[in-house]
């Protein structure tokens, strides 16, 4: 069974009241990805509601977002590069400097009426926070929603795995123990939340990660004019696919001449990302790259502007995984190409989004199923743009804000 919210039915009751929400994210400090999209979301959504939010973020200064005004809290990112040499001794450093951190919160933000909300909960920062709440004296407490993205070890080895295990078991102990309302978990698929919890946490609950409805900011269209656009997007982690891709678009370029490709390079670690681009420019060069972090102007033009997204994301790392680019993709109506026997396969099956899946992880897989995509780009529209709206709906802000704060939800479609 897909969990599902199901827009026609009433909410049995309304959600808890809130007076505040207090934004906790070592990963936001700049204005793209996931991080700066889901703050603007939560705080336009706080605004509708008259609720008054409060956007913590890190330290460091990257492009920060001149829209949303980031107050600086922590030192180290969400995603902190280990150290190889004792990875275990490095996270619980992390760990020691975000406690300092959070213990110069003012009490003042805390307490009755306020949701504490931390969207990406990480092994640099989980331990801290199970702390910090723990020792909130009651006349502060408040509850924490926090969300868990990333399964031990993801992007790492077998060393920084088994660290991160041992880190998030003792987090996970500590949260469990506190007393009942105080902490919130969730994730978005349940094998991500079955991984948690056999490793001692409470029960976790499901969250669709939110969408921003893109017809607020443009009107839908069928398609976009002119020839078939097929567009990487987002992040360029190496889990996330974009050397596949690369190897893959020098077939597709020469066996579709009409069709305009572009690809989005942007990565923490440029080495893989550099390498991959080299090649592809120097093998086909009319490929569109575009370079750096997108503004979310540019990055909703993108989107907007493109028929087929590609996801070629390594199955075995996201199997169990949701994706922003996949969640943003579906909710502008566009195609998809994906990996088969994932989480995200099953949703776009569940949802009978517009998709083409690729069963092997290489290159010419790859291609052949942008090439079927290509083929049947005016099915899959139509598909896609019979989806979207209660794809839209079930992934609202409002939604998203109402799960947090622990209102009745009718699950099970």
């Amino acid at each position: 069974m897909i969990p599902t919210l199901q827009p026609a039915l009433a909410r049995p009751e309304p959600p808890p009241a809130c007076a505040r929400l207090l934004v906790l994210d070592p990963g936001l400090f700049y204005d793209g990805g996931h991080h700066a999209t889901l703050a603007r979301l939560v705080r336009d959504e706080a605004t509708r509601r008259g609720v008054q939010t409060l956007l913590f973020g890190g330290q460091r200064e990257d492009r920060r977002p001149g829209d949303i005004p980031i107050r600086p809290l922590f030192r180290v990112s969400a995603y902190a590069p280990p150290d190889p040499t004792d990875p275990e001794a490095f996270l619980r450093r992390c760990n020691r400097d975000t406690s300092e951190d959070l213990r110069t919160l003012a009490t003042d933000h805390l307490g009755a009426g306020t949701l504490a909300i931390v969207p990406t909960l990480t092994a640099r920062c989980v331990l801290a926070l199970a702390e910090w709440i723990g020792s909130m004296p009651e006349a502060h407490a408040c509850p924490v929603a926090m969300v868990l993205m990333f399964p031990p070890g993801w992007g790492g080895d077998d060393a920084l795995r088994a660290a991160e295990i041992k880190v998030y078991a003792e987090a996970m102990t500590r949260l469990a123990s506190l007393p009942p309302g105080r902490v919130r978990l969730f994730a978005e698929t349940k094998a991500l939340a079955t991984i948690f919890e056999r490793l001692g946490a409470p029960p976790v609950q499901l969250l669709p990660w939110p969408v921003a409805d893109p017809t607020s900011t443009a009107p839908p269209s069928t398609r976009p004019p002119g020839p078939t656009r097929v567009s990487f997007l987002g992040g360029a982690a190496p889990a996330r696919g974009l050397a596949r891709f690369t190897d893959a678009l020098p077939a597709l370029v020469a066996a579709h001449p009409g069709t305009a490709f572009t690809v989005h390079a942007h990565a923490w670690d440029p080495a893989q990302t550099e390498a991959a681009i080299a090649r592809l420019t120097t093998r086909v060069p009319s490929v569109r790259v575009l370079r750096g972090v997108l503004s979310p102007e540019a990055y909703a033009s993108e989107l907007r502007n493109t028929d087929i997204v590609v996801l070629p994301l390594d199955p075995g790392v996201y199997a169990a995984l949701g994706s922003g680019v996949f969640a943003e993709a579906a909710a502008n109506a566009k195609a998809l190409v994906l990996p088969a026997g994932t989480w995200i396969a099953e949703q776009a099956q569940a949802w009978r989004l517009g998709c083409v899946a690729f069963d092997h992880a290489d290159p010419d897989a790859l291609a052949h199923a942008v090439t079927r995509a290509i083929d049947k780009r005016d099915t899959l529209l139509d598909r896609a743009a019979a989806a979207r709206d209660a794809w839209g709906r079930d992934r609202s802000p409002s939604h998203f804000i109402d799960r947090l704060l622990g209102a009745p939800q009718p699950v099970e479609n």
